[in-house]
C-alpha cells in the first residue's frame, strides 16, 4: 500500500483520497488459499473499487478464482455478528 493516499476532486467538486494496493501475486501458485481469501477480502471490504487484473487474457480459472472471491466478500458484508 502507498504511505499516503492521493487526493483528487470528483466531478462534484467534493475531494476524495485514493489509496492504492498492490495485491500482486494474488493466487499464485506459492501463496496458500486463505491468505489469498483474506487479502482479497481486506481489499475488497476496504475499496469502492476494485481492479481484477490479469496478466493474459481471462482463463476459466481466473472467472473461478473471481466468482469465489466474490462469494466470499459477500458473505463477510452480508454477514452478521451472532
Amino acid at each position: 500500500m502507498w504511505s499516503e493516499p492521493i487526493y483528487v476532486q470528483a466531478e462534484d467538486g467534493r475531494e476524495i483520497a485514493v489509496i492504492l494496493l498492490d495485491t500482486q501475486g494474488l493466487f499464485n501458485d506459492e501463496s496458500p488459499t486463505n491468505h489469498n481469501q483474506l487479502l482479497f477480502g481486506l481489499s475488497a471490504l476496504i475499496s469502492s473499487v476494485f481492479i481484477y487484473n490479469v496478466q493474459t487474457r481471462m482463463t476459466q480459472k481466473d472467472w473461478d478464482v473471481l466468482n469465489l472471491l466474490m462469494n466470499f466478500n459477500n458473505f463477510t458484508v452480508n454477514h452478521e455478528p451472532e
